[in-house]
């Protein structure tokens, strides 16, 4: 039998990512000659400026994973991506 519920779920995967952990997967999976970058600090200018002016933020997860509880984490899905890139790179 078919199960409803209501209300608004955020169709996500958990688990807040961070730019600079997403261009470190990369690098280790995909590209290990990507050349290093400045990480931004959050109490440095450019980072305050950031922050004022882009969404950070992490959404609740905790009804999608009580329905779906076998979600892959963000930096999972990420890492799994990046392995079919390079397989599919190796064709």
């Amino acid at each position: 039998m078919e199960k409803r519920f209501g209300g608004s779920i955020n169709l996500v995967n958990p688990g807040p990512i961070s730019l600079h952990e997403i261009l470190q997967l990369y690098k280790k999976f995909v590209d290990p000659k990507l050349p290093e970058y400045e990480v931004v600090g959050e109490n440095s200018e450019k980072g305050r400026q950031l922050l004022a002016t882009k969404g950070n933020c992490a959404l609740d997860t905790t009804k999608l994973l009580q329905h779906c509880p076998f979600i892959p984490t963000t930096a999972e899905s990420l890492m799994n991506g990046f392995k079919r890139i390079i397989s599919n790179n190796n064709k």
